[in-house]
């Protein structure tokens, strides 16, 4: 029986809390998604001031943007959106994503946000191996989600450009590397 409505997708939805208290001022939260049968989701996704990685274990995600469909690669990110559009996923379900604040991202993709606003942008394009690490990461079931982000936000901190960081951020991420 495939289920639907906008209420079973948001109680999929498990957030967790950013632990670095560097990374704690670009992320607002991590989510996971997953279904133990088959769904379809047909939802709005409002605009939003906010940018997502997306890590994509289940069927293909179509977005509707503009009347057209995309279809991203399984690690995608999706800019800021200037409008609403459409998501559809059908079958069992498996997403694990990064919100980050509006400023958040750009210190890892070192590229003007502007860039990808309205758009879903394939990460590997951006970020090369750093996607297929951080998919792999969240893929092993062996051990805790929580112990999974933890691995991965040691690798996002190795890969965050500090220059790019205005002086308070630069200062925290240093006294951070200086002490550990």
């Amino acid at each position: 029986m495939i289920q639907e409505g906008v209420s079973l997708f948001m109680s999929l939805i498990k957030r967790y809390n950013v632990e670095n208290n560097i990374l704690k001022h670009f992320i607002k939260f991590y989510w996971f998604m997953e279904s133990d049968s088959e769904i379809s989701i047909d939802n709005k996704l409002l605009p939003v001031n906010n940018t997502d990685i997306i890590i994509n274990y289940s069927s293909p995600v179509t977005y509707e943007k503009n009347g057209k469909p995309v279809i991203p690669d399984r690690v995608h990110f999706n800019g800021i959106r200037n409008r609403a559009e459409i998501i559809r996923q059908s079958g069992k379900v498996k997403v694990f994503g990064i919100s980050f604040y509006p400023h958040g991202i750009y210190p890892l993709l070192k590229v003007p946000l502007n860039n990808f606003t309205g758009k879903v942008e394939d990460l590997c394009s951006v970020l090369g191996n750093f996607s297929t690490l951080i998919a792999d990461i969240m893929a092993d079931n062996s051990v805790s989600a929580e112990e999974r982000i933890c691995k991965m936000e040691k690798i996002m901190l190795e890969e965050m450009d500090c220059n790019c960081l205005g002086n308070e951020e630069r200062r925290i991420f240093e006294t951070f590397y200086t002490s550990n």
